[in-house]
């Protein structure tokens, strides 16, 4: 557990290392970056090939696929995607432990590209791709941890209202994920004044869903995951901690709209995913469908809180540098000692089975 819980205290290190570094913030950002990345992917990447809970059946999958004639290529249950990048790595007899390595690089650059474009405070970033739960998930969902990152790129379409681009990168990462076919929806959002109407409604939507939930729960699961009914469940337990934080960020949200004043491309559409995160989680207690589509959601979160953070701060500070500071200061202690505890939390219960860590220059059976 300590290796992961270290990220954190990494990742505070080097965002005061290169705070006072007398370079151009840009640089900053890049640099900090830069190490935050390596540092996750060093972690990640370098893992031994048992640390991740699904990672024995891709691995079965990894040695057996080029053994596959056509007809049992095309049959088996993976996307199409992920199974040509198999297949082609498995050919060129790369090993799984290297395309472990490829994934972790891969899937953890895209999320930084993006945290440089988007992101006001990368350092909150990236603790929220931590404590979401979006690092440790990438151990073990590789099909859909590449799709999620995928998602990340179609992003700057949706800002640029290319549609397009964007159903290209949409339909490219269901090819790794088929649950990626639910952002072909958020189209609807680029329409005209659609989107303003439907944060005006979005209270009455989020009414219906908690009301409904148990049977809307149950004939979507039936639709797109029969076999997931055996994690349903009927039972309403009221909102848990995710839910009641994903709430929270949109009431500040609202909040930053209507007193700040707050208002870009960038902020609403994040606003609006995050909205239809909260849908999803008040969905995800009946059943396990609900809790797999938000993690593609989870993932712009890490995008809303820190700008959210920015804009109050300019709020606040206006423009006094001493001010900024110590608003900085006890913005940041708040949120570290909060994210290390919930983060240990998470770990505690190793949903995604990677404790303990081992890396791949390790005996495993020491």
């Amino acid at each position: 557990m300590k290796v992961y819980l270290n990220i954190i205290l990494y990742l505070c290190l080097y965002g005061f290392i290169f705070r006072f570094l007398p370079i151009e913030e840009k640089t900053k950002k890049k640099l900090f970056i830069l190490f935050a990345a390596f540092h996750l992917i060093f972690v990640q990447g370098f893992r031994f090939k048992s640390v991740g809970g699904d990672l024995y059946r891709y691995e079965v999958f990894y040695d057996i696929v080029k053994y596959f004639d056509l007809n049992q290529f095309i049959n088996h249950r993976f996307e199409l995607g992920f199974k040509c990048v198999v297949w082609v790595f498995s050919n060129l007899n790369l090993s799984f432990q290297n395309f472990l390595l490829i994934i972790s690089v891969f899937t953890i650059t895209l999320f930084s590209k993006t945290v440089y474009e988007y992101s006001k405070f990368p350092l909150i970033s990236f603790v929220l791709y931590l404590i979401t739960g979006m690092f440790d998930f990438g151990f073990s969902g590789l099909r859909q941890i590449i799709s999620m990152s995928l998602i990340l790129l179609s992003f700057k379409y949706i800002l640029n209202k290319n549609a397009f681009k964007y159903n290209i990168i949409v339909i490219l990462a269901s090819l790794f994920h088929k649950s990626a076919l639910i952002f072909l929806l958020f189209q609807i959002f680029n329409i005209k004044d659609i989107g303003k109407i439907y944060l005006k409604i979005y209270p009455v939507i989020l009414i219906c869903i908690v009301i409904l939930g148990s049977n809307l729960s149950r004939l979507l699961t039936i639709i797109f995951k029969q076999d997931l009914l055996t994690y349903y469940s009927d039972d309403f337990s009221g909102f848990g901690g995710t839910s009641l934080v994903i709430f929270s960020v949109l009431l500040l949200s609202a909040i930053t709209k209507i007193i700040l004043k707050e208002s870009n491309r960038i902020l609403d559409n994040l606003i609006i995913i995050t909205s239809v995160s909260l849908l999803f989680q008040s969905l995800s207690q009946y059943s396990y469908l609900f809790t797999r589509f938000n993690l593609f959601f989870y993932q712009f979160i890490a995008l809303l809180v820190p700008n959210l953070i920015f804009y109050w701060r300019s709020f606040f500070s206006l423009n006094n540098k001493h001010i900024k500071f110590i608003f900085d200061i006890i913005i940041f202690f708040i949120f570290i000692l909060l994210s290390f505890n919930f983060y240990k939390l998470i770990l505690e219960g190793n949903p995604h089975q990677i404790i303990p860590h081992i890396y791949r220059w390790e005996d495993f059976n020491a």
